[in-house]
């Protein structure tokens, strides 16, 4: 069988790339077994997660169907974290605040957290100068330098140990909050550029979903695929090979072969592929298993999650909460969502409503591959230590996934491992959130401009 375009890998990512492709007139196979889809909302700084979403969305031109609400973006701002103040009770953050920064040091929430000594000292950040100041390329130096310990102690260092699993120190601040060190060139004072950034920072963290869960979006944009005739195998992929030489120059005949469970070959032009979504297990080329372990994330992290009893001093504050501390160098981060309870009646007649309470442990980076200590015995251990105590027959859901960049100069090496791989075997596009700190939207961004030029290049329109 030839097809223009083999997809190993069954994530959205890959879906998404498919659809590029099909949607032009290419003939596309996707194989892999089920999507794994995200647990809830994904942040989306650019616009391309919410912009995916309103494509599979919109009726295909030239049909009369309609628009599918289900999949249509929404969008949800991250509510402002709770931290434990001196005496140890969870308080809420001042707000507006950035990673911990907070826009006015003096304000009441800041001085419960940090106490009234560390507020007036974080408070010195709006006379001090600037001096070499801007050339401070760690987050936690930044914050350590104008604001104090006790600041970055207390109210950046959990918070960014939680994102990224390391400490804030070897964060840059051009990662965690893009252009906050502008914003204190042009305001002199790290709290003054909180403020400046605060609308930006809350743009940044918003999450989007789509209206009807990401089981449905996923359902639409299958059923999109097949409108285009892409091809869905669920077989297993036994073997991938390059057809022909490993030159620049791709001829005729060049291209990849693969070969199923059952004996099927299949021949496409091109192979786009997902390292992280691809777990079939297939016997690749040696060239091309080398391409592929050198794309891979250097450090990962533990992600897991259960359902827990009320956590007392904590109350839903309107509808969302989220408390978040440290716990070694793991990190706990408490959500609680106002749920309406199904088929519960209020005395006044009207739904009744109770919090939903989750906790999420989330372990430190540590080097992809390496072994670590029995997660599942170390959960109990943390949430025990915390103070918590799960729902009657809740379990711990379980993952592991690539670490986010912590550095300009690691994702800009992660960046260019993927160019030259693409570089190197003409018709080979390498891609997924696993290529990206396991961020969906920057993956989806990526994934796009790939396909777009891998299109070009098949339909004979490449320069």
């Amino acid at each position: 069988m030839n097809r223009d375009v083999l997809v190993l890998g069954r994530s959205l990512t890959s879906l998404l790339a498919a659809l590029d492709l099909a949607e032009v007139g290419l003939t596309v196979t996707v194989a892999g077994g089920a999507t794994e889809l995200p647990d809830g909302g994904e942040r989306d700084p650019r616009g391309a997660l919410s912009a995916a979403m309103e494509r599979i969305a919109s009726p295909i031109e030239g049909t009369a169907a309609a628009v599918d609400e289900g999949s249509l973006p929404v969008k949800t701002p991250t509510p402002t974290a709770w931290l434990l103040d001196e005496a140890g009770e969870w308080a809420p953050q001042a707000d507006p605040s950035v990673w911990g920064i907070p826009s006015v040091a003096l304000s009441a929430e800041t001085a419960r957290l940090i106490g009234s000594r560390a507020a007036i000292r974080a408070h010195m950040d709006r006379i001090m100068p600037l001096l070499t100041i801007r050339k401070t390329r760690s987050l936690g130096e930044l914050v350590r330098r104008r604001l104090g310990d006790a600041v970055l102690d207390r109210l950046t260092e959990p918070l960014i140990r939680e994102r990224y699993g390391v400490p804030a120190g070897e964060v840059d601040a051009a990662i965690a909050a893009p252009g906050l060190s502008p914003a204190l060139a042009r305001t002199g004072a790290l709290t003054s550029a909180a403020a400046a950034y605060a609308e930006r920072n809350v743009a940044r963290e918003t999450t989007v979903a789509p209206a009807g869960g990401w089981p449905h979006f996923a359902g639409a944009l299958v059923r999109r695929l097949e409108a285009y005739g892409v091809e869905l195998v669920d077989g297993l992929v036994v073997g991938v090979e390059p057809r022909s030489g490993h030159g620049s120059e791709r001829g005729a005949e060049d291209g990849w072969s693969a070969e199923f469970e059952g004996g099927t070959h299949l021949h496409a032009r091109a192979l786009v592929l997902d390292p992280g979504a691809w777990r079939d297990g297939a016997d690749i080329d040696d060239a091309l298993s080398a391409r592929v372990t050198d794309l891979m994330p250097t450090r990962e992290r533990a992600h897991a999650d259960i359902d827990i009893q009320p956590v007392p001093g904590l109350a839903p504050a309107g509808d969302r909460i989220a408390a978040v501390r440290s716990l070694g160098d793991w990190s706990l981060r408490i959500t609680a969502l106002e749920d309406r309870a199904d088929g519960d009646e209020a005395a006044d007649g009207g739904s009744a409503s109770r919090a939903r309470w989750c906790a999420e442990l989330s372990g430190p980076a540590v080097a992809a591959g390496s072994r670590q200590e029995a997660v599942g015995e170390r959960l109990e251990e943390l949430l025990a230590d915390a103070g918590l105590a799960p729902e009657l027959d809740a379990g711990w859901r379980t993952r592991r996934v690539a670490a986010p960049f912590r550095t300009v100069d690691e994702r800009d090496r992660a960046a260019a491992a993927v160019t030259a791989a693409l570089a190197d075997r003409p018709g080979l596009v390498p891609i997924g959130r696993i290529l990206h700190g396991d961020d969906l939207a920057a993956a989806l961004g990526a994934a796009h401009d790939a396909s777009v030029a891998l299109r070009r290049e098949l339909l004979g329109l490449a320069e």
